[in-house]
């Protein structure tokens, strides 16, 4: 994959180039394709190949084998580079077309309404500040984690301790209160919140130190993970009003389907997301789903916090237990919704018996509300439906919160196979 990359001075008025066959280029480098929002293969560059010290914005254009991300040099940009020089952006007509337009079209999506701060010059230094003010002792350093439209997530050393910073756009604005609150309710299952900062979409957390769960061979994290997440959910279904109050999304999966799932489908389809073949097949399926919906109608287990984003990569395993993390896609739904994926991941990980005694274990803790027979069906009637209530979710509220759409196809393409799977299945 080719990577290229624009760079600017901390004022944004110069362009960082290099010499290549007597032209003056952007820098360019080939690599293996890695996570879209993940900085580090362009920082270890940048650092190796000229000695600079840079903040990633961003992505902004990408296909199989191309990308171009945007950023800032931190360091050194008031000297001459090593190994390349400042263009001013007066100056692009010494560039070739191709590159000119690579500088403009970037210029364009940072002045654009919307633009995520951490796009912007600057930001990174008054996200350290802020930061200095809540901690200890000073920092020592500062290494960026990822950055995309959906966060920004930076590491940060003291002399003692290590922090993270993570900032996210206004459709995710509820995981910055919720993370705080649950750190009071749930210290030893969620992240350990210092400080956050509400108008900035901002918090900042200890470090977490463990293993993920998903590379854990051992059954007994896994228990436990289940475990806590059933604690969490159990004690919420009791706080539905203050969780409102902290803005989580109030998105029940039956009054979802029934009001946005056909709405959703013909957007899609008008909008060119779903070919014809899709559209007719989700079409075709609205008459089950009214079918499962009508059958969960009558459940009796409560609405409460749902995670939306539940898998192995999403806890860490430290020595007092699992510690359940990146909340952005929660709401307040029904609570099987959230423990899906983390069946099917025990199924592979370890067998389909164990799987099936861990999802009893977790449905055992609502059996004050209906049998465990009841339960289990229920919580077969709610996977069916997961992938088309969680299409009409990203479709209705999260891609309308984002102007990037870099992953959208994919995500809709990957919803409407689990969409049709279920189907499958419960025939």
């Amino acid at each position: 994959m080719e990577i290229t990359v624009v760079l600017f001075d901390e004022n944004g008025k110069n362009v960082f180039i290099c010499e290549q066959a007597d032209a003056y280029v952007l820098p360019k480098f080939e690599t293996a394709p890695f996570h879209i929002a993940v900085t580090e293969p362009l920082v270890a560059y940048v650092s190796r190949n000229y000695k600079l010290a840079i903040h990633v914005y961003c992505c902004f254009e990408s296909s199989v084998a191309t990308r171009i991300y945007s950023g800032e040099v931190l360091e050194n940009a008031g000297e001459p580079p090593y190994q390349g020089k400042w263009l001013p952006l007066s100056q692009l007509g010494r560039l070739s077309h191709a590159d000119q337009q690579m500088i403009n079209s970037f210029k364009e999506k940072q002045a654009a309404l919307g633009c995520p701060p951490w796009y912007q010059p600057g930001w990174r230094k008054e996200v350290e500040t802020w930061v200095e003010e809540h901690v200890a002792l000073p920092l020592l350093t500062s290494n960026q984690v990822r950055s995309w439209e959906k966060a920004a997530l930076l590491q940060l050393h003291t002399e003692q301790e290590t922090y993270y910073v993570k900032e996210v756009p206004s459709v995710f604005e509820h995981e910055v209160t919720l993370q705080s609150f649950l750190t009071d309710y749930f210290p030893n299952c969620t992240p350990g919140v210092v400080a956050f900062e509400p108008s900035q979409n901002r918090y900042l957390m200890r470090e977490m130190k463990g293993e993920l769960l998903g590379r854990t061979q051992q059954l007994g994290p896994w228990e436990e993970a289940i475990d806590r997440m059933a604690d969490i959910q159990t004690t919420m279904a009791a706080h539905i009003n203050h969780l409102l109050q902290l803005h989580l999304p109030y998105r029940p999966i039956v009054q979802t389907l029934e009001q946005k799932a056909e709405e959703t489908m013909t957007v899609l389809h008008q909008e060119e997301w779903l070919n014809d073949e899709a559209y007719q097949l989700l079409r075709h399926s609205l008459s089950d789903m009214l079918r499962f919906t009508a059958e969960l109608g009558d459940s009796h287990v409560p609405i409460t916090l749902e995670h939306g984003d539940l898998f192995g990569g999403n806890i860490i395993v430290e020595k007092q237990g699992p510690i359940i993390y990146d909340w952005a896609d929660s709401s307040l739904s029904h609570p099987f919704l959230s423990v899906g994926v983390l069946m099917e991941e025990m199924k592979e990980s370890f067998s389909l018996n164990e799987m099936e005694w861990l999802l009893d274990r977790y449905l055992t803790r609502w059996k004050q509300v209906d049998t465990l027979e009841n339960l289990r069906e229920e919580y077969k009637l709610v996977q069916t439906l997961a992938p088309l209530f969680y299409l009409v979710v990203h479709t209705t509220t999260v891609f309308p919160g984002l102007t990037e759409k870099i992953d959208k196809q994919q995500i809709i393409t990957a919803y409407v196979a689990k969409w049709k799977q279920a189907l499958e299945r419960a025939h």
